[in-house]
């Protein structure tokens, strides 16, 4: 039986649906009957076709049923060619390790939505096949995806930039598109801006009472005012995190729905899941409230807000790193925009990793004198900064990086990891292999785990903030946050020679000051408890405590174990205060 025999019905119902777009084209070119059903009822067909191969982007082009479906599927499927000219582009040159040429990247240049591009690649980087060819063009499409999608980011925080009357009104359409919390739940924006009002005005409040505060406190500059609310609002988002929350323990409220909108913003913050480029938006929002002339910069896949510490001259900046949640003053974040001031711890090792690195690309291993020239507190830096580092850089392009970290820290796989092929690091076993050494290195390596027992001798614990001598000789004082002790000086000799008359056999201090600094202090240097501490921003208080219930922080299970006693001790200390 030929095609030109089969009635209408069955051609609608049974053949065309099961067909391909490209077996369609063919066929209705060598059967008169078949075109002309595809001529007469074509809308219809190449709708369903539509539907059937890109669900997705179905509903962006329907306007009220006057689209031309046959239009509309050559034109995404020009889009999917693009794409694997592209992708094949790629593959020829070789540029996973840069960014992509003009020749391989010309898919940009269409005018399509973003969603078109997205759906067109995925299709291709989601594909199940097995043979060689088609597992390379999988991963070379991911890498597409990522760039597409950095692009898009770029794009989006621009428009807000550039577009002050959108407010936070974008940032709540944002967050509902790129961070799923709860779902079928889209905030509103009533919603979201009573809570970040209400955030605001508990910052007023603590600026407030600290000026109120009994403690002598002199006039701050407009300097350290802006560093003072910066502070406090990193502190109440990302430390905190806890805002809003007490709406969940309203019994009153039976609009479940209602809740978890006002909740939306918390469970964005919470355990660091929300997105970059939201909590940027969330941040500039807020510190605007707080009458500051903040910016949202990007840099790379990286996103920081900055705020000018004097409103009139824009020669100073203070920036919040949004990725660790922490502030700094850095200017080389941005070296194509600003000159190079002082720099964020992670910079000190990027240089020494990176010149590892090459030789590992130049000679097929590394050399194990380069190993000695990074030492491991350079390590430990490096490793509380990976994350923003790894934001900063191509993920394929890190691999050499963890080959690195893995020879310096995993002495039994030195010399299998000093080997290193140019093509092994596209091995998923062993690329998870090497992460979970790198996970677990601190603790094998890096930090000192022996359990300290409490003595008569030790009158202070980990996460009191306490009164220090910053200059004994001058008796200027200031606020630490303790974070470690020993019963006894453990520095070595040339140090123990310099600080001079303090007791070596007295109980020393590691205290994070004021500025940010840490210090190694003897007891009889701390002055005594501080009751009413001041915020202080630095990234090891994340990754040793938990909480801060307003006199002291609470350290968390890890640091717990090392002191078991201390917490007891500090609910004692302060019980007796009260």
């Amino acid at each position: 039986m030929t095609l030109e025999l089969i009635s209408q019905e069955i051609l609608l119902g049974y053949i065309l649906p099961n067909l391909s777009i490209s077996d369609i084209c063919s066929v209705s070119k060598t059967s008169t009957s078949l075109n002309q059903v595809v001529t007469k009822h074509g809308n219809l067909l190449w709708k369903k076709k539509f539907h059937q191969r890109w669900p997705k982007l179905v509903h962006i082009l329907e306007h009220g049923g006057k689209e031309n479906w046959l239009t509309c599927t050559r034109f995404q499927y020009h889009i999917e060619q693009q794409i694997h000219t592209s992708i094949n582009a790629m593959i020829e040159n070789s540029s996973i390790h840069r960014p992509p040429t003009s020749e391989s990247m010309a898919v940009l240049n269409l005018k399509v939505p973003f969603e078109f591009l997205e759906d067109a690649v995925l299709k291709v980087a989601n594909s199940k096949q097995q043979s060689t060819t088609s597992l390379t063009k999988t991963y070379y499409a991911k890498y597409l995806l990522r760039f597409l999608r950095c692009q898009r980011l770029d794009i989006e925080i621009q428009e807000y930039k550039e577009n002050e009357k959108i407010g936070f009104a974008k940032g709540a359409f944002l967050v509902s598109k790129w961070q799923h919390v709860a779902e079928n739940i889209i905030p509103q924006w009533e919603d979201v801006s009573c809570i970040l009002e209400d955030t605001t005005t508990r910052i007023q409040n603590i600026l407030q009472t600290r000026k109120n505060s009994k403690r002598p406190r002199r006039t701050l500059s407009e300097k350290e005012q802006t560093k003072e609310k910066v502070e406090i609002t990193v502190h109440m988002l990302f430390q905190e995190c806890n805002f809003h929350c007490d709406l969940l323990a309203d019994s009153d409220k039976e609009d479940w729905n209602e809740i978890l909108q006002a909740y939306y913003i918390t469970e964005v913050l919470k355990n660091r899941r929300g997105k970059p480029i939201i909590i940027a938006i969330i941040l500039d929002d807020i510190l605007n409230r707080l009458d500051l002339k903040s910016e949202i910069l990007s840099h790379e896949n990286q996103f920081y807000v900055r705020v000018p510490l004097n409103k009139t001259t824009d020669t100073e900046w203070i920036f919040i790193d949004v990725s660790n949640h922490s502030v700094f003053p850095s200017r080389q974040l941005f070296p194509d925009e600003y000159p190079a001031e002082d720099h964020a711890i992670f910079f000190d090792i990027i240089l020494p990793l990176y010149n590892i690195a090459s030789e590992v690309h130049d000679t097929n291993f590394i050399k194990k004198e380069a190993l000695t020239t990074i030492s491991k507190e350079q390590l430990s830096n490096f490793h509380l900064n990976f994350s923003r580092f790894a934001c900063c850089w191509e993920p394929d392009f890190l691999q050499p990086f963890k080959y690195a970290i893995a020879c310096m820290t995993y002495k039994e796989h030195l010399d299998e990891a000093r080997r290193f092929i140019p093509n092994t690091y596209e091995n998923a076993t062993l690329t998870l292999l090497l992460n979970q050494q790198i996970r677990h290195q601190k603790n094998m390596f890096l930090e000192d785990n022996t359990t300290k027992s409490r003595s008569e001798a030790v009158q202070y614990a980990v996460g009191m903030c306490v009164m220090v001598e910053t200059n004994p000789q001058d008796n200027d004082m200031g606020i630490g946050i303790i974070t470690d002790w020993d019963p006894f000086c453990t520095k070595d000799n040339v140090w123990q020679e310099n600080i001079g008359r303090f007791k070596l056999n007295d109980p020393f201090y590691s205290v994070i000051k004021e500025d940010g600094t840490t210090a190694y202090i003897p007891q009889e240097q701390i002055i005594g408890p501080d009751l009413t501490p001041t915020i202080t921003n630095n990234i090891k208080i994340g990754i040793d405590f938990n909480t801060f219930n307003g006199t002291y922080y609470t350290a968390n299970k890890k640091k717990q174990e090392k002191y078991p006693e201390d917490e007891d001790f500090k609910n004692h200390f302060y019980f007796l205060l009260i």
